[in-house]
């Protein structure tokens, strides 16, 4: 079976689910705020400037947070009731392979990295047009590429980890509360470190 048949299996169950669509309209909005924000700030003062290429690090900023935290909340939602309906054992038992099953929701995964990094990009993209002022003279930089992969990577480990958890505790309320004490945990011991 073709990648692109497995990915098409997962959208269709995936689009049909508003956990989908709340979480992305949830991530845009928190991607739109600060975007708004730095516009206002260049149109206020003539010294601020908010045109690519140079936003891109700003741009990518607001997602680091956000993104991977809805990448892993977005994985366990779409897949740990997927035990609790029994339509992973149905898809079992349908004649698609386990290894086939767990290989549809890694396109998934790479799916949804995409989705959250488009609309970052598009957000961000979008609000350097309303901004007065001009760039460089290009669109992107290679360093900017750097921090697009980044925050790829770090939705990926997300997303990853939303789907161990999935697998392993087959219940999306154990998986979304482990997942956000390791968030809270991580988050204290990372100020403990550095002394803030």
């Amino acid at each position: 079976m073709a990648a692109i048949v497995l990915l098409r299996i997962e959208w269709l169950k995936a689009s049909r689910r508003r956990a989908l669509w709340v979480a992305l309209a949830a991530f845009a909005a928190f991607t739109a705020v600060p975007a708004i924000e730095r516009v206002r700030s260049a149109q206020g003062n003539p010294n601020a400037v908010h045109a690519l290429p140079e936003s891109w690090p700003d741009i990518l900023q607001s997602a680091t947070g956000l993104g991977p935290l809805f990448t892993g909340v977005l994985m366990i939602l779409l897949f740990a009731p997927e035990f609790a309906w029994r339509t992973a054992r149905q898809n079992v038992m349908d004649g698609l392979s386990r290894e086939r099953f767990y290989a549809g929701k890694v396109l998934l995964l790479a799916g949804l990295v995409g989705l959250v990094t488009a609309t970052t990009v598009l957000i961000g993209a979008g609000g350097t047009l309303l901004s007065p002022g001009g760039g460089g003279p290009s669109f992107i930089r290679p360093a900017d590429f750097s921090y697009m992969g980044g925050l790829a990577l770090g939705m990926l480990v997300f997303g990853s980890a939303g789907m161990m958890l999935s697998v392993h505790l087959r219940s999306s309320g154990s998986a979304l509360a482990i997942l956000l004490l390791y968030l809270f945990v991580e988050e204290a011991l990372a100020r403990l470190i550095t002394g803030t």
